[in-house]
């Protein structure tokens, strides 16, 4: 949670929504009819994907594979695994 928050204040996401309280629910929306359950989050997450048509990106697919790896452990189960 206190990265979340820092990430949120840093983005200035966290002082938009001080200053504008009716922005939450547009950036974070509440439904009863749908539950936000882990499953649903990792449907919504847009992964990262090697492209090909920029052959100057040297970004490592190993790294990225690992860290959404852990990114999708951590929310399925709630807690790092190692």
């Amino acid at each position: 949670m206190k990265q979340l928050r820092t990430v949120l204040k840093e983005s200035g996401v966290l002082t938009m929504i001080k200053e504008r309280p009716a922005l939450a629910e547009v950036l974070f929306p509440k439904s009863a009819e749908q539950v936000m359950d882990s499953q649903t989050i990792l449907k919504r997450i847009i992964w990262p994907m090697p492209d090909s048509e920029n052959e100057d990106d040297h970004s490592n697919v190993e790294e990225t594979c690992l860290v959404t790896g852990f990114l999708r452990d951590y929310i399925e189960k709630g807690q790092i695994t190692r």
